[in-house]
């Protein structure tokens, strides 16, 4: 499963979604970096709260980011890359590293580049927003937590 608001996992801990044996990863495209407006460790590890998550016996397993962005002000983080979402570098990554099968995990985002990268390594994807997405296929829900229901309820069936 990846997921692309890290603030938003310590709600998760208590469900068991973010717990073994289950993979977490979350994936972010840091264009901030690009344009200067972030450096160092803030933008590599962007933990939330991991003693929160380990009290609850939740982790996330690897972090995985992109630096990169094609219209960046930083010259050495200025390119395109594939591991920029929608593109399916990190996850691709995160596969490798964890003995994933990317088909049977979970993309939960809130922009259309998260769906954009479900679609690019075949995984199911929820959209979380106050708007509906309108792709098909597209589970859409209001928040995490409600989110977090339906996908225990389809991994148990």
């Amino acid at each position: 499963m990846a997921l692309t608001d890290v603030a938003q996992l310590p709600e998760l801990a208590e469900t068991g979604l973010v717990s073994p044996p289950r993979a977490a990863v979350s994936c972010e495209s840091a264009g901030s970096r690009a344009s200067g407006r972030a450096h160092g460790q803030r933008v590599v590890q962007p933990a939330p709260r991991p003693g929160l998550l380990a009290r609850h016996g939740a982790h996330v397993d690897r972090f995985f980011y992109c630096p990169y962005h094609p219209e960046g002000t930083v010259t050495e983080f200025a390119r395109p890359s594939n591991d920029r979402k929608p593109m399916p570098g990190m996850a691709r990554a995160a596969a490798q590293a964890l003995n994933l099968d990317l088909t049977s995990s979970w993309v939960v985002g809130d922009r259309p580049e998260d769906v954009g990268l479900a679609d690019a390594v075949g995984a199911s994807s929820i959209y979380i927003g106050s708007e509906t997405c309108p792709r098909p296929g597209v589970w859409s829900y209001p928040n995490l937590s409600l989110a977090v229901g339906f996908i225990l309820e389809r991994m148990m069936a």
